[in-house]
């Protein structure tokens, strides 16, 4: 719109002094002045309004600028609000943290303690009970055990040795065996006596009318082991058993 303003100023300036130099009113000089001032005039009319703009364009610039700025400080301490916000959640959680691991630490301290405790108790408990045993061994009379065996036939039969072991070195006291011909057979028990050092009396050896079974109590003179001697007719199957916990066993005599 300025721009039209300025063309129809310049050109009507112009031709207003065309006209008056060809009517002769007025001189070349005159001619040049007018078209100067109209040319000009219509670069004052058009500039003006772009100068207008341009200084406008510059407010509106600062003003803009203006704004930024505020809006820049107020998120600037928006963000330090929530950075001091931050902060206290994050002293108040570390306060937090700490507080449970020094209950986490004396509750694992405490635990510690206990399992001490328990594994102290479970050792004294083991010593005890070591030493329970250990007493109940030494107070737990001796027991016999077959050491060998040896079996030799003869011309009236077979002879016998049975050898056993005690498992204490100390005396045995009173002892007893019973030896017992088991299964079908005609033979018979011939005799069935101790050897070594002992002590007897008139029913220590006892065997039975069909000489199955016979039994042989005598006393043992000293810490020695026991030792006894079986005699049968012919070939057998003997069950040998006694006193001092020994276990019961068959023998096969041939």
């Amino acid at each position: 719109m300025k721009l039209t303003i300025a063309i129809v100023f310049t050109l009507a300036f112009a031709i207003i002094g065309i006209g008056f130099r060809v009517s002769g009113k007025i001189n070349s000089a005159a001619l040049t002045a007018i078209l100067t001032f109209a040319l000009f005039g219509g670069i004052i009319i058009t500039v003006h309004d772009r100068w207008t703009k341009f200084k406008a364009g510059e407010y509106e610039v600062e003003v803009a600028r203006g704004e930024i700025n505020e809006a820049k400080v107020a998120a600037i301490d928006e963000i330090k609000k929530e950075v001091e916000a931050q902060k206290e959640s994050i002293v108040l959680l570390t306060k937090t943290a700490n507080q449970v691991n020094e209950k986490l630490e004396d509750t694992i301290t405490k635990v510690a303690n206990h399992q001490e405790s328990i594994t102290h108790l479970v050792e004294t408990a083991d010593e005890a009970e070591k030493r329970l045993q250990k007493a109940l061994e030494m107070a737990a009379p001796p027991q016999l055990s077959l050491l060998s065996k040896e079996i030799n036939k003869t011309e009236y039969g077979y002879y016998v040795v049975l050898r056993f072991r005690s498992s204490k070195n100390q005396p045995l006291g009173m002892i007893f065996f019973v030896a017992k011909i088991i299964g079908d057979s005609n033979t018979k028990i011939v005799d069935f006596w101790p050897t070594g050092m002992f002590s007897h009396g008139k029913d220590s050896k006892k065997i039975s009318d069909d000489g199955k079974e016979a039994r042989l109590t005598y006393a043992l003179i000293g810490s020695i082991s026991p030792q006894v001697e079986l005699k049968t007719s012919d070939t057998c199957k003997v069950e040998i058993s006694g006193s001092h916990e020994l276990a019961p066993f068959i023998l096969e005599v041939k």
